[in-house]
């Protein structure tokens, strides 16, 4: 296992993998069926995939952790009809051409409003989303 490792954190064994190495398409998953629709939002993002067999002993195991990189929090795009980046941009009317990152996004927001209303704004979204359960379905899909 290249890319893998065991260390030993405070008498617990825990194995790192690098799942993006690891990760296999599967073409017999029921979630790599698409539309056939060409550019359907959708579909584009299937990524089926076979969970390798020691992440799922290790979890198994109560023996994983998982270190996930910034990109995990991206959102789906389709789920609302602007992205939470897209919304706080148009808030803040910051001009289109101008290239700002999330972050800084997010910060400026902070600064000029409050990181309170900012979760507040996070959560918000979130409550909306678990109310609705093909929504919160389509959000939490794999998605790269």
């Amino acid at each position: 296992m290249s890319n893998n490792c065991i260390y030993n954190v405070r008498g617990v064994d825990v194995l790192v993998l690098r799942v993006d190495t690891m990760v296999r398409a599967n073409p017999n998953s029921r979630d790599s069926r698409t539309c056939g629709v060409p550019g359907c939002e959708i579909c584009e993002l299937k990524r089926p995939f076979v969970l390798p067999k020691e992440i799922v002993e290790a979890a198994e195991n109560r023996k994983l952790v998982i270190f996930a990189g910034a990109g995990v929090s991206t959102e789906a795009k389709g789920v609302f009809n602007l992205t939470l980046y897209e919304d706080i941009r148009r808030e803040l009317k910051i001009d289109s051409g101008k290239k700002i990152s999330f972050s800084a996004l997010m910060t400026l927001y902070c600064r000029r409003k409050t990181r309170r209303m900012l979760l507040h704004r996070i959560k918000k979204r979130f409550d909306y989303m678990k109310m609705f359960p093909e929504i919160y379905r389509h959000a939490t899909r794999f998605h790269t």
